[in-house]
């Protein structure tokens, strides 16, 4: 057996290197400016000023100091109609925004790194930067509290330089953020069995992205139902739940009340279809002929090459269908313990993250990195506890028929 001074001096060696790694990244890591970090400028700058117009120009007064020339002029090109209006006319750019208005917590944030100094473009980067580390941090963490440290300082660190994790690293958006709380909020949930703090944290993100009440209503209504079939040992209680799904669904609402915005169908034809210079005036009935044409041309690029990414480097990958399989390798071959006390939460989890993103995939598809990191991220981490509990449990029974057997003898 290795002494103990030993591996705590490999330990330690290991945690310098992981580190000097994220320092590394971090510090090398260059923003990918695309549109959307005017859109959280200007919401940044609204938590301070009531004038549409005065937000309009502040935002691109900003964008003129702070960023490089050829970045504000392609942000503001005049060959891209959309953008070149958005730029001259205060009401379409107030337009546009409005599809970013309910991400009110990390505007709020930027907000205030703003008032304390930072530069506008800045604080709404560094947020995604903060995110990305802070994640990679969960991630050791996490896997620390189910594998050796040296395994969990190693691996750690390499998944969290997956590619999805450091896309969010670049773009200077609310995807970052949302990563890292639903990840915490699981973390919570899952992993330190503190029900109440982790629902807490995950109804939390949907101020971050409102989507992620999808994961929530999902993952509650797998819960029951894994909970219905099983013995009584490991549920969850039914009121903190209903009481989870009505807190989310308040702040989902809330959030979309807020930011006034014109409803799913118009950020599908703005999304898949010409770029609407005033999107207020889209029709907001759904065209279903044109959804499954949208679906059907989004499928059609699936898989492609493998990886895709548009002009202004949004990227994606067919991975996701890798990751995805490997959740249902895994719980195939523990098919006979899916329903024990102590993995029943990390099942339910796995069953209810698959749903998730194939329904959000249905409501926007597209597989872009971006969207897609904590899906990138929970599933090692949730397959890695749900085999290691699963080990736990074969060997406790184990030890249950064997003393009988010496009690016997």
């Amino acid at each position: 057996m290795t002494p103990c001074w030993k591996r705590r001096l490999g330990n330690a060696f290991l945690l310098l290197v992981s580190l000097a790694v994220f320092w590394r990244t971090v510090a090398k890591v260059e923003p990918l400016w695309n549109w959307d970090v005017l859109g959280y400028m200007a919401l940044a700058l609204e938590w301070e000023l009531d004038d549409p117009v005065e937000v309009h120009r502040e935002t691109y007064a900003a964008a003129r100091r702070e960023l490089e020339p050829s970045v504000f002029d392609d942000l503001t090109s005049p060959d891209v109609e959309v953008r070149a209006a958005r730029f001259r006319d205060p009401a379409a750019f107030t337009e546009h925004i409005a599809f970013y208005r309910a991400r009110v917590l990390p505007t709020l944030l930027m907000s205030l790194l703003h008032r304390a100094g930072a530069p506008l473009s800045s604080a709404v980067w560094w947020l995604s930067l903060a995110s990305f580390a802070l994640t990679g941090v969960l991630i050791i963490v996490w896997l620390a509290g189910r594998v050796p440290l040296w395994a969990a300082l190693t691996a750690g660190t390499l998944l969290a330089h997956a590619p999805p994790l450091l896309v969010t690293a670049r773009f200077a958006t609310a995807d970052g953020l949302g990563t890292l709380l639903v990840c915490v909020g699981l973390y919570f949930f899952l992993e330190r069995r503190r029900t109440a703090l982790g629902a807490a944290v995950l109804t939390l993100s949907v101020l971050t992205r409102p989507d992620a009440v999808i994961l929530i209503g999902l993952l509650a209504v797998t819960l029951v139902l894994l909970d219905r079939r099983a013995p009584q040992g490991g549920r969850v209680s039914p009121k903190l739940l209903g009481v989870w799904i009505v807190a989310s669904a308040l702040c989902y609402l809330g959030v979309q009340a807020h930011a006034d915005e014109y409803g799913w169908w118009p950020l599908i034809q703005i999304s898949f279809g010409p770029k609407a210079i005033h999107p207020a005036e889209l029709s907001t009935a759904v065209d279903l002929g044109a959804y499954g044409k949208v679906l059907a041309q989004q499928l059609e690029e699936i898989p492609g090459g493998g990886y895709w990414g548009t002009p202004r480097q949004v990227t994606g990958s067919g991975f996701v269908f890798v990751y995805a399989g490997s959740v249902v390798l895994a719980l195939a071959s523990l098919r006979e313990q899916l329903l024990a006390p102590r993995l029943r939460r990390h099942v339910a989890f796995l069953v209810a993250l698959l749903a998730t993103y194939l329904v959000r995939w249905l409501l926007f598809p597209q597989l872009w990195d971006r969207f897609l990191a904590p899906f990138y991220v929970l599933v090692p981490l949730a397959v890695v506890s749900l085999v290691v509990l699963a080990r736990e449990d074969e060997d406790q029974n184990a030890s249950k028929d064997v003393t009988p057997a010496i009690t016997s003898s």
